[in-house]
C-alpha cells in the first residue's frame, strides 16, 4: 500500500478571486495485469483539517480515470491511498482549474511531485489503553407508550326513578321540505405510489425502489455523473441532473425509460420541481439557474445568480424558488412568475442543501462548515433561527410537512439528525451508512430514505420510531434521492 499527498495548497483570494475553483485528478494504472484501488480524500484547510471528499476508485490495468472536485477554499489538500498495483505502476496528477476551466499552473502537481511513502505490513495491535472517565448522563429518552387501562370498578346502585310527567298533545305533522342540492364530492383519499429514485453518480444510472417492499425494481441509464433527482408526482416524470454531461434526463415513471434529454448550463448539480406550474429548476455550478418547461422539455429562462450554486428547493404554494450559493454564503430567493431574484438571505458557512415546509412556509438550509441548519421565514426572507445540526458536515435535508419534522444527513458523522419544526430543536440522531449525502421523505408513509455514498446503500428510517428498518443496496456512489409519494 502507498500513500501520496499534495501537501497543503494555499488558495487565498487575489483581487477578490481564488485562483483554483475546481481540482481535476487523473489516475493512470500503467500495469498491464494488476488492477489498483485508489482511495481519494480531500480536506479543506480553515484553521483545522476537515474531510469533505471521500471517494474510492477501482482502476483496471492500462486504464485512466478522471475525477473533478469542488475546491473553492482558502486552502486544501488531497491524499491518495493506493492498493493493488505498485506506486511506480500507478501515476496520479492533480490540476487546479479556475472558474472558466483553465489550468492554474501554480496548482499543477505531477505524480513525481506528490509527497508519498510506502507502508510496510501492519504490526501487531498494541495493548488497550486505560478506560477513560465516564461521560455525563445522556438526554432522557422518549416517554414510553401508555399502559393498558385498569379493570373497571363495580357499578354503583341505581337511584330511585322519578315520577313520569303528563304527556302533552301531539301536534300535526308539518309538510316535508324540498330536498337540498347534493354537495360537492370530497377530495379522494391519497393513494401512495411510494416509488423512490436514487441517483448513482459513479454508475451513471438511477435505481428505482418499491417503497412497499424496499427492493430495487428497475435501473435506468442516464447521463454522465448524475448528482441530483426530483419528481413531479402529477405527471409522474423524474428529472435527473447529470453533472459531467451538462444536461437533464427526463424519465417516464410508468415505463422507467428516458423520454427526453435537456441541455442546461455548466455542471448541473441540483434540481427541483413545481408540480403546480410543471416547471423544473436546475442549479448549475457555473453560477446560474436553468428554468425548464415540463410540457415542452425546453429551457425557457436562465437566471444568473451567486457563485458555486449547490442546492435548490421550491415552494409551489408561493411559487418561490430557493437556491444555496456556497461561494457567497447566502440563499437566493427567485420569484417564479418573473424568473428574477427578489431577495438574498445571508447564512453562516457554505450552505449546501435546502428544503421547504409548504405548510409553515419555512425554509431549512444546511451549512457545511458551521455544522448548523439555518431556518428562514418565507414571509420576511430573513433567518428566524439557527439550529446546531448535532452532527458534522450536514449536507442533504428534507421535510415531512405533515409531521413538521426535518431530516438532515450529516456526512461527517454518518448520522441523520431529526429536528422538531415546532420548537426548532434536535429530538433524535439516527446512525445510518457511510458518508450520507442525500435524503428524501415520503409524507404519506412517513418513510425517510438516506443515500449512503460511502457504502452504496440506502438506509430506510421509520418516522414513527426514528429507527433504521431496512438497508437497500443500489449503484455506485448514490448521492441524491427523489420520492414519488
Amino acid at each position: 500500500m502507498s500513500i501520496l499527498s499534495t501537501g497543503p495548497i494555499a488558495n487565498n483570494p487575489s483581487n477578490g478571486q481564488r485562483l483554483t475553483r475546481q481540482v481535476t485528478v487523473k489516475i493512470d494504472n500503467r500495469s498491464p495485469s494488476n488492477p489498483a484501488t485508489v482511495l481519494i480524500r480531500g480536506y479543506y484547510l480553515d484553521g483545522s483539517r476537515i474531510l469533505y471528499v471521500l471517494d474510492t476508485q477501482n482502476v483496471l490495468p492500462n486504464a485512466v480515470i478522471t475525477r473533478n472536485f469542488y475546491a473553492d477554499f482558502d486552502g486544501f489538500e488531497f491524499v491518495f491511498t493506493i492498493q493493488g498495483a505498485t506506486e511506480e505502476e500507478v501515476q496520479i496528477s492533480v490540476w487546479g482549474k479556475n472558474e472558466t476551466g483553465q489550468i492554474v499552473a501554480a496548482h499543477r502537481l505531477l505524480s513525481s511531485e506528490l509527497l508519498g511513502a510506502d507502508l510496510g505490513p501492519t504490526g501487531l495491535p498494541g495493548p488497550q489503553g486505560a478506560t477513560g472517565p465516564q461521560g455525563g448522563q445522556g438526554a432522557t429518552g422518549i416517554q414510553g407508550a401508555t399502559g393498558p387501562q385498569g379493570v373497571t370498578g363495580e357499578q354503583g346502585a341505581t337511584g330511585p326513578r322519578g315520577a313520569t310527567g303528563i304527556q302533552g298533545v301531539t301536534g300535526p305533522k308539518g309538510a316535508t321540505g324540498l330536498q337540498g342540492a347534493t354537495g360537492p364530492v370530497g377530495p379522494p383519499t391519497p393513494i401512495s405510489v411510494n416509488r423512490i429514485y436514487v441517483a448513482n453518480a459513479d454508475s451513471n444510472n438511477v435505481s428505482v425502489i418499491n417503497g412497499f417492499t424496499n427492493s430495487v425494481t428497475a435501473t435506468v441509464g442516464v447521463g454522465s455523473r448524475p448528482g441530483a433527482v426530483a419528481v413531479n408526482p402529477t405527471t409522474n416524470r423524474i428529472y435527473v441532473a447529470n453533472f459531467d454531461s451538462d444536461n437533464v434526463s427526463v424519465i417516464d415513471g410508468f415505463f422507467n425509460s428516458v423520454t427526453a434529454t435537456v441541455s442546461v448550463g455548466r455542471a448541473p448539480n441540483a434540481v427541483a420541481v413545481n408540480p403546480i406550474t410543471n416547471t423544473i429548476y436546475v442549479t448549475n455550478e457555473g453560477s446560474d439557474v436553468s428554468v425548464i418547461d415540463g410540457f415542452t422539455n425546453s429551457v425557457i429562462a436562465t437566471v444568473s445568480e451567486g457563485d458555486a450554486l449547490q442546492g435548490v428547493g421550491v415552494n409551489p404554494t408561493t411559487n418561490r424558488i430557493y437556491v444555496t450559493s456556497a461561494g457567497n454564503t447566502y440563499i437566493s430567493v427567485i420569484e417564479g412568475f418573473l424568473n428574477s431574484v427578489i431577495a438574498t438571505v445571508p447564512v453562516m458557512g457554505v450552505p449546501l442543501g435546502v428544503a421547504i415546509n409548504t405548510i409553515t412556509n419555512r425554509i431549512y438550509a444546511t451549512n457545511l462548515i458551521s455544522n448548523t441548519v439555518s431556518i428562514i421565514d418565507g414571509l420576511s426572507n430573513s433567518v428566524s433561527d439557527m439550529v446546531p445540526a448535532a452532527g458534522t458536515n450536514p449536507h442533504g435535508v428534507d421535510v415531512n410537512p405533515t409531521t413538521n419534522r426535518i431530516y438532515v444527513a450529516n456526512q461527517g458523522s454518518n448520522t441523520v439528525s431529526i429536528i422538531d419544526g415546532i420548537d426548532d430543536s434536535v429530538i433524535a440522531t439516527v446512525p445510518v451508512g457511510s458518508f450520507p449525502i442525500g435524503v428524501g421523505v415520503n409524507p404519506l408513509t412517513n418513510g425517510i430514505y438516506v443515500a449512503n455514498s460511502g457504502n452504496n446503500t440506502i438506509s430506510v428510517i421509520s418516522g414513527n420510531t426514528n429507527t433504521v428498518i431496512a438497508t437497500i443496496p443500489v449503484g455506485d456512489n448514490p448521492v441524491a434521492i427523489g420520492v414519488n409519494p
